[in-house]
């Protein structure tokens, strides 16, 4: 009879060691759980982060990719925006120098289209304008900052590039984002709102 109460007493103990183990390692599965978790949330968390402080520029309403120069943006929330980069994207033609002039001077530069050709100038306020291959005059336009040079490009605040690309331009400085919308797309959403109305 006592070999039977030893046996049954040894076989509880073995259950109690087993039943131990097997807790401890739910509760080792558990904290790994916890700690993954908060890994994953640290993660996501961050990648929001980085994701709301990186730039995000649409032209036309479609996300664009540009590179990292090609918009200054200064803690006040002026934009200075490349002119050679933004006109590019934008369909226009870049070219250094003065309209009809020749030359290559990396301190003027201009922009064009079919439509018209629009020049600035290192240091000036002033954009001038112009239909193409024409004899007209230029028509000047101030604004409210002179073209700099940063990076070996020529900069101008935002509200030149409107004038010189015929452009809306708004940057929310809440959302890091800058919304560009071309003349023709502008047209189109102008056009597509009179038809609706009309229904």
């Amino acid at each position: 009879m006592q070999m039977i109460s030893s046996y049954g007493m040894s076989n509880q103990n073995n259950q109690n060691s087993k039943n131990k183990k097997i807790l401890k390692l739910i509760i080792i599965c558990i904290i790994v759980v916890l700690i993954v978790s908060a890994a994953l949330i640290g993660a996501i968390y961050y990648l929001n982060l980085v994701e709301q402080r990186e730039l995000k520029v649409y032209i036309d309403g479609v996300k664009t990719s540009v590179n990292s120069d090609t918009f200054i943006i200064k803690d006040n929330g002026k934009v200075y925006v490349s002119i050679k980069d933004i006109a590019k994207l934008l369909g226009y033609d870049v070219h250094n120098g003065e309209y009809k002039v020749n030359s290559e001077e990396t301190t003027k530069c201009y922009v064009e289209n079919a439509n018209e050709t629009a020049s600035f100038f290192l240091n000036s306020n002033k954009i001038s304008k112009v239909a193409p291959n024409t004899q007209d005059e230029y028509t000047n336009f101030i604004i409210s900052e002179p073209v700099k040079s940063e990076n070996n490009k020529l900069y101008v605040i935002s509200d030149g590039i409107k004038i010189g690309c015929n452009v809306r331009f708004q940057y929310d400085i809440n959302s890091n984002t800058i919304q560009i919308q071309t003349l023709p797309y502008l047209v189109t959403q102008y056009e597509t709102s009179i038809i609706k109305l009309r229904l």
